[in-house]
């Protein structure tokens, strides 16, 4: 990354991921440059690319990459440190929730083909008759029994 850091104050004024061919101060004007990166940028600022530190690779199905945090020294620069973290319990609930809900949405058709199965299979060979439901769910069933028929 890159940072545009305001000398005086040491604060980070503006980001970009790659090195800017432009950078536009507001009622000030632009500062255009070549690709090679100026140090000084106007009067009251600097532009550096920030040392990376702790980018570890790490295992998202079990950890946390946070930060960037960044530090300006007084030397003007820049460091980014990333750190990686276990994930906590919550965290990894979220997730397999998360993968649940896909696998019930994919689901769908399985689950609509073992229901009306379920359903012709208990009004066949037990008691209960369509009549037993109010009209809405036989109404409901229907619909889905026509679907799953189409897609078996």
């Amino acid at each position: 990354m890159f940072y545009l850091i305001k000398k005086d104050t040491l604060a980070v004024a503006r980001t970009w991921d790659t090195l800017p061919r432009r950078i536009h101060f507001p009622g000030g004007g632009d500062v255009m440059f070549s690709p090679t990166a100026p140090t000084d940028v106007g009067p009251d600022h600097v532009l550096r690319e920030a040392e990376v530190t702790d980018f570890e690779p790490f295992d998202p199905a079990t950890e946390v990459r946070n930060g960037p945090d960044v530090v300006v020294s007084p030397t003007l620069n820049v460091t980014e440190t990333w750190a990686v973290r276990a994930k906590t319990q919550i965290e990894l609930d979220a997730d397999q929730r998360s993968k649940d809900l896909v696998g019930l949405q994919d689901a769908g058709k399985d689950i609509a083909l073992v229901l009306t199965e379920l359903i012709d299979w208990t009004l066949t060979n037990t008691a209960m008759q369509a009549t037993d439901f109010t009209s809405g769910v036989r109404q409901a069933y229907q619909d889905l029994k026509a679907i799953a028929d189409r897609v078996k």
